[in-house]
């Protein structure tokens, strides 16, 4: 724990909206009574602590920045006066970025794109039934980022053929080379999403919800001082088998960008297939059991939290732990599927990723040719005419 500072101990990190013991909390209001408190979902902490380090968190972004919506809202309403969008949709944006912080448990001094994509896609804006896949791909995201976030926050306007409405609009649509954004709707959902944190909070139901108190407790141990950000981000070991080896793939910004390779290595008593049924009818890889076979492939090292957006990727795949063997036995995660089909061919398009990113690395010889003896199915034409592999 760091050395407390006067300066710390008098740092306003939210205001008390019932005003019945004080104007704001400061950072000793978070480190009195055993704040913080070690081990593993804070289990020194009593329900009561709990509720009181929720409160300070509810009331710093609902008496900074909620209300304050609240009141250019209810301007509009009362005036007829729409044009406070510019101004609602900026502190939304910082809402976002905020908000995501809290749920990896991060300092803000790591990438504000990265979060404002995770949040868009990883949490209830990523809804495909509610809102399309657009969203919850990335695809979406990545220009609402650039042409409303940081158009509004860098250069006071939006960028090419964006637009920000209040109404006749879904939450964010695709226009041209921009997007339409239904601001109303956009601060509607957010607000949405902010009291189901809440709550979960409040009341967890399950582990993953212990791990997001956990997370909060954290970051607003960053605010106030109470340690310092952590030097390494936290990774994972990946085994690709299948497309996912070729890496200009696997760091694509929708799957995983920080996707470093660490070598080959292959999983022993296992056979590759290629009858995971894909959304397209086409085959894709998979690994069954097999006491004579080995499946090779390549080990990535990737950050912990692109792992949600590559589970997104893998749709109809299940993440499972493994030991695969390299110079030794090193455990890892990879993908494999229970929805099968053993009468389906790959697509041509497909099967070539597949045998790229085992020459990309040098696979074994003999295992590549037998790669390239995996039978296929020709890839319908999109487009100008591109075979395009896109679907899981």
């Amino acid at each position: 724990m760091n050395e407390i500072s006067t300066s710390t101990l008098k740092l306003k990190i939210a205001p008390k909206l019932n005003h019945r013991d004080g104007f704001a909390f400061t950072g000793k209001d978070w480190r009195v009574r055993n704040y913080p408190s070690h081990g593993k979902h804070g289990e020194t902490w009593t329900e009561k602590d709990w509720n009181r380090a929720i409160r300070i968190f509810e009331d710093r972004l609902r008496g900074r920045y909620f209300n304050y919506i609240g009141v250019l809202l209810s301007f509009e309403y009362s005036v007829q006066d729409y044009h406070s969008g510019f101004a609602i949709t900026a502190l939304d944006c910082l809402i976002v970025e905020t908000l995501q912080q809290f749920y990896d448990g991060r300092d803000s001094s790591q990438g504000s794109e990265k979060s404002f994509e995770r949040f868009l896609t990883s949490t209830s804006f990523g809804d495909d039934e509610r809102f399309g896949k657009d969203m919850s791909d990335g695809s979406l995201a990545d220009l609402f980022y650039d042409q409303i976030r940081c158009g509004i926050l860098h250069q006071a306007e939006v960028k090419t053929d964006s637009r920000i409405v209040s109404t006749g609009a879904k939450l964010i649509t695709r226009e041209g080379k921009g997007v339409v954004v239904n601001r109303r709707e956009f601060h509607a959902q957010l607000v949405s999403e902010f009291e189901s944190y809440i709550k979960r909070l409040r009341k967890p139901k399950s582990e993953k919800d212990q791990d997001l108190r956990e997370k909060f407790r954290q970051k607003m141990d960053y605010i106030c001082k109470v340690m310092d950000p952590p030097t390494k981000v936290e990774t994972v070991l990946y085994f690709a088998y299948g497309s996912n080896m070729k890496s200009e793939r696997i760091r694509n910004k929708k799957r995983a960008p920080s996707a470093t390779p660490k070598g080959i290595a292959y999983l022993p008593k296992k056979r590759l297939v290629f009858n995971k049924v894909s959304t397209d009818g086409s085959g894709k890889a998979n690994i069954v059991d097999d006491p004579k076979s080995q499946v090779w492939g390549v080990l990535f090292e990737i950050k912990k939290y692109e792992m949600d957006r590559l589970d997104k990727c893998e749709a109809g795949y299940q993440r499972i732990s493994i030991n695969v063997k390299a110079d030794k036995s090193v455990n890892a995660v990879t993908y494999v599927s229970l929805g099968l089909d053993n009468n389906i061919l790959p697509f041509d398009t497909y099967k070539a990723l597949v045998v790229d990113g085992a020459n990309e690395f040098d696979l074994p010889s003999d295992y590549i040719a037998q790669l390239e003896k995996i039978p296929c199915k020709p890839a319908p034409k999109q487009g100008k005419g591109k075979n395009m592999e896109k679907k899981p």
